[in-house]
């Protein structure tokens, strides 16, 4: 298993890992647009941050991420649009596409906010999460 930064050669297996995402989470996500999913794939191969997990030439799971300023401040972060692994792959792949992208943002000297947008049975994301050392800011909440 080894886990590098994403480029456009990695266009489609980034694609069908996010398809993975919304084909596991359908019921509590809104309706999937490919057309938009690709497009905000290709921003963040261009101008964000994508980290792939791969083991034997495949790709099992990735990260995007984008920069935002906070709507409060001058100050931005690094925030996810994504983050799955397939889940034959779960544990270990993970476990390196965060500590890549904290590597990273700490080599930038920049901030990592993640979400959990699509459920978290068991708060397995959250023990990751807070085994890393983030720490929760808030939540989220859809009614």
């Amino acid at each position: 298993m080894s886990v590098r930064l994403a480029d456009r050669g990695d266009l489609l297996q980034v694609f069908r890992i996010i398809e993975a995402l919304h084909r596991e989470h359908d019921a509590r996500l809104p309706t999937f647009s490919e057309a938009k999913a690709a497009a905000a794939l290709l921003d963040v191969l261009d101008s964000g941050m994508c980290f792939v997990a791969e083991k034997d030439g495949n790709v099992v799971g990735s990260i995007g991420l984008v920069k935002r300023p906070y709507w409060f401040s001058t100050e931005s972060a690094w925030s996810d649009l994504w983050f799955y692994v397939l889940p034959e792959h779960r544990g270990r792949a993970g476990l390196d596409l965060l500590r890549a992208v904290k590597a990273r943002a700490t080599d930038l000297n920049e901030r990592v906010v993640l979400g959990v947008s699509t459920g978290d049975a068991g708060g397995r994301k959250d023990r990751l999460y807070r085994r890393l050392g983030f720490e929760p800011i808030g939540g989220m909440y859809e009614g």
